[in-house]
């Protein structure tokens, strides 16, 4: 230690200013350094004053005998050698532990931020109007668009999605016996939503009800809206019941995967041999434009309720 962190301990120590001979014996004995800093300060110890008489030798006591060694100064006798107080060192294992645990806080903080992203990237709440989609037909072996107008008959579809529920929902013009005073209808898949839950973790979409839950909605849906079918026996009924429910059976062995860009949507449909069938672009709607859409699409159904169901409410 130098000779300013020496003086401090030594008060700390004894509570007093040390005297002359104390410094210059902690000196001699090495318990500080002198630097040339302190140089100047430790002079007057080496030479005594010019107006001080030399100090006389001190004199045996009178019972001490002849030739015995004088006793030595307090400093000599009570000031211990003065050491720095050791600085503890921090156990290897503790070392350890610290350096694990701010390892992990480090990891969970980047998989916290990595995980929070990937989430909210899929999600897809909105309305969403489709705009455009193409299918693969097998026999055929090529893509067809849905969209186009084909026989006289306007389409329109659009999705809602809300807490993940992925409802899709579609009307058209049958213009065929009208033309453009052509009322509108819904598909009667509309009243089976909602068709999947999102999976915003994976970008998947999972059928939202089982096999089961969904023919039982499917027999429902159709029975009380039995007046649309009231030109068909019971045996074509119950073929268009089954073809509900095999379709969505189907559903089960293709995957379904969606990818979101900005305000563009696409959802894919790969058949069990990983191979693309089915592909749909959506434009998401301004909160307006949502507004409109969905308000348009309850007038329709509530006019096709009116005219087939056996509720006014189903």
């Amino acid at each position: 230690m130098n000779q300013e962190e020496w003086l401090d301990y030594f008060r700390t120590v004894y509570g007093r200013q040390p005297s002359a001979a104390e410094i210059q014996t902690a000196l001699q004995n090495g318990d500080f350094v002198q630097t040339a800093a302190n140089q100047d300060k430790l002079e007057p110890l080496h030479q005594p004053a010019a107006s001080q008489p030399e100090a006389a030798a001190p004199q045996p006591a009178a019972n001490q005998p002849a030739g015995s060694v004088p006793p030595q100064s307090v400093a000599a006798q009570s000031m211990p050698s003065v050491q720095p107080p050791a600085k503890k060192k921090m156990k290897t294992s503790t070392i350890i532990a610290v350096s694990v645990v701010a390892g992990l806080i480090l990891l969970f903080s980047i998989f916290g931020g990595y995980a929070a992203y990937r989430y909210y990237s899929g999600k897809i709440d909105g309305v969403w109007e489709l705009t455009y989609e193409r299918y693969y037909d097998e026999e055929e072996e090529k893509w067809h668009t849905v969209l186009e107008e084909e026989n006289n008959i306007e389409s329109h579809f659009f999705i809602s999605v809300e807490n993940n529920d992925f409802s899709q929902y579609g009307y058209y013009y049958n213009k065929w016996h009208d033309g453009d005073n052509a009322e509108a209808d819904i598909y009667l898949t509309n009243l089976f939503n909602p068709l999947f839950k999102v999976n915003p973790w994976e970008k998947r979409l999972l059928r939202a009800s089982s096999p089961k839950a969904y023919k039982k909605k499917v027999d429902e849906v159709m029975d009380n809206f039995s007046a649309y079918y009231s030109g068909f026996d019971e045996d074509t009924v119950e073929d268009l019941k089954q073809g509900y429910i095999d379709s969505y059976d189907d559903m089960g062995e293709n995957q379904y995967k969606y990818r979101k860009s900005g305000s563009t949507l696409t959802v894919e449909i790969y058949n069990e041999k990983g191979k693309l069938i089915d592909e749909m672009v959506f434009k998401k709607l301004s909160s307006k434009e949502a507004k409109k859409m969905v308000s348009d699409y309850e007038k329709i159904e509530e006019n096709y309720r009116k005219k087939y169901g056996q509720y006014s409410e189903y």
